[in-house]
């Protein structure tokens, strides 16, 4: 009885803090489908619509995060993207590594700083 209480509160709390996502990430076979779909799009405005769409549904790890940036040519869709996709992530303790995507540090100061207040 005390497991099943434990359970349920840290399974509340997941459930928050991930916004529905239960501590699975999108399956290998989905991930590569979705990626391929996303680099489908020619234009960077549809690139980001359909990312964001994707994660909407679906809850992502970070090193998928990270892959599904590096389809952005523009530094402005990475962090657009990387801010949409952090509550939908189930690792979100390892999200320092979306940093690795930016090539200046404002953007990266500025993905900190929105994870730092969410």
């Amino acid at each position: 009885s005390i497991t099943t209480t434990t359970t349920t509160t840290n399974h509340q709390a997941n459930s928050k803090s991930n916004s529905g996502c239960k501590g699975f990430p999108m399956s290998q076979t989905n991930f590569s489908a979705a990626l391929k779909t996303i680099g489908n799009s020619n234009f960077e405005d549809s690139k980001l619509t359909t990312a964001k769409n994707i994660s909407s549904k679906n809850c992502l790890s970070t090193d998928q995060v990270v892959k599904i940036c590096k389809l952005f040519n523009f530094e402005e869709s990475k962090l657009a993207f990387a801010r949409h996709a952090f509550k939908r992530t189930t690792d979100q303790k390892n999200y320092f590594k979306v940093n690795d995507v930016f090539s200046f540090d404002s953007s990266k100061e500025e993905l900190n700083n929105f994870v730092t207040e969410n």
